[in-house]
């Protein structure tokens, strides 16, 4: 990536910035920028004077002007927390829900001419059926972005889910899920480039619970007209189990610090009671997990 712009959502109600902390390291190592997001969804603003003029309404301005100037206080603190990465960093609080607050800053972002990262913790999507129904900002993003979207686990920098402090992607091994489909090579193309410039190690494994040939995973990565995609054709493990299952404990055991998926962008009530593999092994990784449309 060039000119690269890392958008972060954030969320200030917990003290954790392990996805902040994240965001800086990649962009560290994309030579980029990072622009966290706080969005405040705090509804639509009266227009018609008589409402707006009344007791009950200024009062509510008045709790939501203190709400968004304690957002900005946090952010500017926050921001000059985390000034020892050396990577730009721009904090600011934008109105309106995470997901349309990001996706509006990367057309932006794009407009101007600049590849756009987006990273996010995977928040509910570990929650219940409803909240996957209605969606998290990771599971928004997967589904409608065309950009790249990092999602970093609930609570990995505790030792306790196993993801440890935040990690470096450099000089790591990053494990490469492949299942033949075109958003897979994409996905292979983009890790073989980064790995290139962060000195990571690619570990690819196809795993399904039907029998599928060493031959067939082969013939799929020579036949890609990537660049980067055919020379990684010897390096592939084939595992016979169930997809997420064994792309998480793949990662697990051979200690990756990354893994990267190709993503369909399914859309519907379908995704939602069925998912999908990538929102599968986001709910089960313990590190985070760079999902490729």
């Amino acid at each position: 990536m060039t000119d690269a712009l890392v958008l972060c959502g954030i969320e200030l109600a917990s003290p954790d910035t392990h996805v902040l902390d994240t965001a800086l390291l990649y962009a560290k190592e994309l030579g980029g920028s990072v622009h966290a997001v706080h969005a405040l969804d705090l509804g639509e603003e009266p227009t018609d004077e008589p409402i707006a003029s009344s007791p009950a309404v200024r009062a509510m301005v008045h709790k939501v002007e203190e709400r968004v100037a304690h957002a900005k206080k946090e952010l500017d603190a926050l921001c000059e927390q985390h000034a020892t990465f050396g990577v730009p960093l721009v904090v600011s609080a934008q109105r309106g829900r995470p997901y349309e607050a990001l996706m509006r800053l990367a057309a932006e972002a794009q407009g101007m001419g600049r590849e756009v990262l987006f990273v996010v913790g995977a928040g509910r999507m570990q929650g219940s059926l409803v909240e996957r129904i209605l969606g998290s900002t990771a599971d928004q993003l997967l589904r409608h972005a065309e950009q790249p979207v990092l999602v970093v686990p609930h609570r990995a920098s505790d030792r306790s889910h196993g993801g440890g402090i935040t990690r470096s992607p450099h000089g790591g091994t990053w494990l490469v899920a492949i299942d033949g489909s075109e958003p897979c090579a994409r996905a292979v193309d983009l890790a073989a480039q980064w790995s290139e410039r962060m000195d990571a190690k690619l570990s690819l494994v196809h795993a399904s619970s039907d029998r599928q040939s060493r031959k067939d995973m082969h013939d799929f990565i020579a036949s890609s007209t990537l660049p980067h995609v055919a020379a990684l054709a010897g390096s592939i493990a084939v595992l016979e189990d169930a997809p997420h299952a064994a792309i998480t404990g793949q990662a697990a055991a051979i200690g990756a610090s990354l893994i990267v998926i190709g993503t369909h962008g399914r859309k519907g009530i379908a995704r939602a009671f069925l998912g999908s593999v990538a929102a599968s092994v986001i709910r089960h990784a313990s590190v985070p997990v760079l999902c490729v449309r």
